[in-house]
């Protein structure tokens, strides 16, 4: 079955279709609804949902994990890649609601630009080079830790490696991961595969890796190339199509 990665994917792209924008506190009250239905949720999502239950507001500080950078992949789907201010204010209106810290902020905006690229068929290396790109853009509007940069310097220069000893929901090294991942796989389904057996948070990395690859596939050679596809238990097929169906202006 899918992970909570995927459940909050949807949840973050009903919540844009429905409203027309990224909003933070509408989506809070979405995932607050849900939240008894997902299972797996992080950290700083459950920390946030608690904490909204109780004041009503949003979280102030920490949140500095990794679930903002998946759910920023929708906001990269949605808006097209010349409108990259909108963008990046979505990923940090809808980052708020849970993962208010900048080096969260600063992995999401990454994630977001790659998102844009990647639906529009930019390769691989591309895809890297946006990624550094926006890395250091973000690190300077938020500000935040500039090791993001250093990481995809490294990836790069084929110099980077897993780390056994790296914190497992850091965003930065989900991220860097990710695109390690994205870049050195022979095929989608071997890049998703190089995900899963790194260890850690699989399945956070997978769906980024997943949604980056897949998103330039039809649905046909998604199926025929990654072929455990028909042994997983999927979301409502109503659910995806009215998410696939939403047009950039609406969502």
């Amino acid at each position: 079955m899918t992970s909570d990665d995927t459940a909050l994917t949807f949840l973050v792209s009903e919540d844009m279709i429905a409203t027309g924008q990224a909003d933070a506190v509408s989506f809070m009250k979405r995932l607050v609804a849900a939240a008894p239905a997902i299972h797996g949720l992080g950290p700083s999502t459950t920390a946030a949902i608690e904490g909204f239950r109780r004041t009503g507001k949003l979280p102030t500080t920490d949140g500095n994990t990794n679930g903002a950078v998946m759910r920023a992949l929708p906001i990269g789907w949605a808006l097209p890649i010349d409108n990259a201010q909108d963008r990046r204010e979505w990923v940090v209106e809808l980052s708020r609601a849970t993962h208010p810290g900048p080096e969260a902020m600063t992995g999401a905006c990454v994630g977001a630009a790659c998102a844009s690229w990647a639906i529009e068929g930019a390769s691989a290396a591309q895809l890297l080079e946006i990624a550094q790109d926006e890395s250091r853009a973000a690190v300077k509007a938020h500000p935040a830790d500039a090791r993001i940069i250093d990481l995809l310097a490294a990836v790069a220069a084929k110099t980077w490696q897993p780390a056994g000893s790296a914190k497992d929901m850091d965003p930065y090294e989900t991220l860097t991961r990710a695109i390690w991942c994205v870049v050195h796989g022979r095929s989608s389904a071997d890049s998703v595969l190089a995900a899963v057996r790194m260890g850690g948070d699989t399945d956070t990395v997978a769906a980024l890796v997943g949604g980056l690859v897949g998103c330039r596939m039809e649905p046909e050679d998604v199926r025929r190339e990654m072929t455990w596809i028909r042994d997983v238990r999927l979301p409502d097929d109503g659910v995806v199509q009215h998410a696939a169906n939403a047009s950039p202006t609406s969502a």
